[in-house]
């Protein structure tokens, strides 16, 4: 879904995680058809909370580097394995 200002949203099903006993857990699973398909996990608000930790003990330079990082991916790569390995580099190197 594009929207005006050039933000992208992609709309995915995802269900809540339950044990075997039917108890809600954090997070959602959803379906990746991607190399033949298989259901992968994940829990927003965790990582949410992992971003703004990471970013208040780095004085806000780690969300501005990834600002940083998806500009340069979006104006001068047409292929994002580059700029994926840089970016993995650079936030390898904040988590020290």
């Amino acid at each position: 879904m594009n929207f005006f200002d050039n933000i992208k949203f992609e709309i995915l099903t995802a269900f809540s995680k339950i044990d075997v006993f039917g108890n809600t857990l954090e997070g959602y699973d959803y379906p990746n058809s991607n190399l033949g398909g298989n259901w992968e996990s994940t829990n927003p608000k965790a990582e949410q909370e992992a971003m703004r930790d990471k970013n208040n003990k780095t004085n806000v330079l780690y969300k501005a580097t990834c600002r940083h990082i998806r500009y340069i991916r979006d104006t001068y790569y047409s292929s994002a394995a580059i700029i994926y390995l840089e970016s993995s580099l650079i936030v390898s190197f904040m988590m020290l």
